[in-house]
């Protein structure tokens, strides 16, 4: 290989190292105590959706599917469980359909690719998620950020919009629960704005699905406004346990990302043992263990948001299971992740450009299987570094 092009990348890779920015793969440690992964219902933790997996292996007669998909949808991987699977999710989530994609990111990016032209206009929230920011990218769309969950500035800048162009489309983008703040949008306050200037909305739910409403149906279902958003997205990733991504609105929405989505479209279908699995899942949600799993996430995470702050620290505007402890620097950061997992804690340090220059962190996630004393002995450590 050209000598010349490896002593590039490992000139960018040392000017990363130099700046405390290095990335590195590391085997997750589950005997750590749990500050760090997505399974915020720990059906991942307490093998449920290992048990899952065989009661699917015992009632299905999975000898007459393949375990591999064998193509795309359009092609040879379509069966009728993603049907079914669709059809219980946007029963969930109150929506009018579903399609199911192989991932979060690809449903992101294919979705806005499909839906927003060079002409469009994307009014984005400052702190959403990579993949809508890479989706808006590749759709050449306008892309205007605002700042975050600031509806006057917001306001103002599809205003200036609609003041030059009234012909073409607005797009907001935010986010149910924001992945590195635990912050929420006030969707009731977006949508008059949307309404006012006759703007669409795009509504990340992956940190919600699962954990908010009486079902975990999500934030935008259980405020009763998920009709009036144009396109809600939820991967499947977090308190869902498992993989995926729903994209849910009006069957006109579905049938035209089938033929217009290039993420769905050319990618090989997702092994059909995944969807089994996402049914039972999508019908645990309705049990009283579910919901006893989301109220224990919902009372340690407002626990620990109060032990921290009467401690002085700064959490930004944490609501939610998800609890930035903000260090300033990438050094800083690094030192408190290394010495708490010293004392046994997995938790990570989140750096630029995940987050802005300046704001370099210990994220917290909270789950049903944490404890109080759990979250006692964090802060303690914390307090001693």
């Amino acid at each position: 290989m050209n000598s010349k092009f490896l002593k590039t990348l490992q000139r960018e890779l040392f000017l990363r190292k130099e700046k405390n920015l290095l990335r590195k793969l590391q085997v997750y440690r589950k005997e750590g105590v749990d500050f760090s992964s997505n399974d915020y219902l720990g059906l991942n933790f307490d093998g449920t959706i290992h048990n899952f997996l065989w009661k699917v292996l015992e009632e299905y007669k999975v000898q007459e599917f393949t375990f591999g998909s064998t193509g795309s949808r359009l092609i040879s991987g379509h069966r009728k469980i993603f049907e079914e699977v669709e059809k219980d999710f946007s029963f969930l989530v109150k929506n009018s359909d579903s399609l199911y994609f192989t991932n979060g990111y690809v449903a992101n990016i294919s979705t806005i690719y499909s839906l927003l032209s060079p002409r469009d206009y994307a009014v984005v929230d400052q702190f959403c998620h990579a993949s809508i920011l890479d989706g808006i990218r590749i759709s050449r769309s306008k892309k205007l950020y605002f700042l975050h969950n600031d509806y006057d500035h917001l306001e103002n800048v599809v205003k200036k919009i609609r003041s030059k162009d009234t012909k073409n489309y607005i797009w907001i983008f935010t986010e149910a629960i924001f992945s590195m703040d635990g912050d929420s949008p006030n969707l009731d306050i977006i949508l008059q704005i949307a309404k006012h200037y006759d703007c669409e909305i795009f509504l990340d739910e992956a940190h919600s699905i699962g954990i908010i409403g009486d079902q975990g149906e999500g934030l935008s279902s259980y405020l009763n406004l998920h009709n009036e958003i144009s396109v809600i997205t939820y991967p499947l990733g977090k308190a869902m346990g498992l993989m995926g991504c729903f994209v849910s609105g009006d069957s006109i929405l579905k049938e035209y990302l089938i033929n217009f989505a290039r993420g769905f479209i050319f990618s090989t279908a997702i092994p059909i043992i995944i969807l089994y699995l996402l049914k039972e899942i999508i019908s645990f949600m309705y049990t009283q263990e579910a919901f006893y799993r989301r109220k224990k996430v919902s009372e340690l995470s407002e626990y620990t948001r109060k032990q921290l702050v009467s401690k002085g620290y700064n959490i930004k505007n944490s609501n939610s299971h998800i609890i930035p402890i903000l260090v300033g620097s990438e050094e800083e950061a690094l030192k408190v992740s290394e010495s708490l997992k010293n004392k046994n804690f997995n938790v990570v340090a989140i750096r630029p450009p995940t987050v802005p220059a300046g704001t370099s962190r210990i994220r917290l996630n909270l789950h049903s299987h944490n404890t109080k004393e759990e979250i006692d002995a964090l802060i303690y450590e914390l307090n001693q570094i």
